[in-house]
């Protein structure tokens, strides 16, 4: 009660608006089954489709067109479930919905890449799409999702789920806020040089291969120096 006497509402917590997300998780699903349809056209049954290339665009990696054409799909929906359930329960929900804007946008860039994936793996098949170019596509476009994640990893609230966690990062704030402002200009960086992959092939599987193993090493240790520079840190 206000001191004029009146009651007031409670302080509204925040949440994660999922109902965005989960719209384009129904128009990713639609075009990809769609797709999916259109490969079955056009491939015999039970013939067996590229599913992987080497870093030239050249196949060495098959599969029967039933299960290519239907994993990614199946992949977006288990994805994006999983996605919608955890907000509900994680332990450090308020943390979780003050960052649902990284949230959102590391959900929704994962969902366009999986189309993107869908389109190579069925237009490759049927023929329409040159199986190089699209080899080339693949990493740039895991770039562009490093970059979208990147953009907004600083901003994350410590949480059990997403982000950086590691045994530092959870006992310290001082640990996780410079750990994941370091790390999202971490992978930034990753992520332009798997942009230009297109231009130079090699570019992405350098930042993919060995940069990522790279990134997350520094990151463990660089949480653990923070980690023990914090005194507020929590203590077992």
């Amino acid at each position: 009660m206000g001191t004029d006497g009146k009651l007031q509402n409670p302080p509204v917590e925040p949440s994660i608006d999922r109902r965005t997300a989960l719209v384009i998780t129904c128009a990713v699903l639609a075009f990809e089954l769609g797709i999916a349809g259109y490969g079955f056209s056009r491939v015999p049954f039970g013939s067996r489709v590229a599913v992987h290339w080497d870093v030239g665009g050249h196949p060495n990696g098959y599969g029967a067109a039933f299960w290519a054409f239907l994993l990614v799909p199946f992949l977006t929906l288990a994805v994006s479930a999983l996605l919608a359930l955890v907000p509900s329960i994680e332990p450090r929900r308020r943390n979780l919905n003050l960052s649902g804007t990284a949230y959102r946008a590391t959900w929704i860039s994962v969902l366009l890449l999986m189309a993107g994936v869908q389109a190579l793996i069925v237009l490759s098949a049927v023929g329409v799409a040159r199986s190089d170019v699209g080899a080339r596509l693949v990493p740039a476009g895991v770039g562009l999702v490093l970059m979208v994640v990147g953009n907004y990893l600083g901003k994350v609230r410590s949480n059990f789920f997403f982000g950086i966690r590691t045994p530092w990062t959870l006992s310290s704030e001082r640990s996780w806020n410079r750990t994941h402002r370091l790390g999202g200009r971490l992978l930034v960086l990753l992520g332009l040089v798997a942009v230009v992959t297109p231009i130079f092939p090699w570019a992405g599987v350098v930042a993919l291969v060995a940069g990522v193993p790279i990134v997350i090493v520094v990151l463990v240790v660089y949480s653990y120096v923070e980690w023990s520079r914090d005194s507020a840190r929590l203590k077992v």
